[in-house]
């Protein structure tokens, strides 16, 4: 939970890209779209490849 909290503070604190905020709504959306398919496995891959393409927009925009 507490990473939840650090990962929302540097949202906010970013000023993100229209092309960051399409991404996040197609990840999100795949992540959705697996969950509402009963596809645990898709659903996992889903948010596994969303939470590590926002820690990469994050590193690159701290850096």
């Amino acid at each position: 939970m507490r990473s939840l909290k650090v990962i929302y503070r540097i949202w906010h604190l970013q000023v993100w890209s229209d092309d960051d905020l399409k991404l996040t709504r197609q990840e999100h959306e795949s992540i959705s779209k697996a969950v509402k398919r009963g596809d645990r496995e898709a659903a996992a891959s889903a948010a596994q490849t969303h939470l590590a393409s926002l820690k990469r927009r994050i590193l690159n925009r701290t850096s």
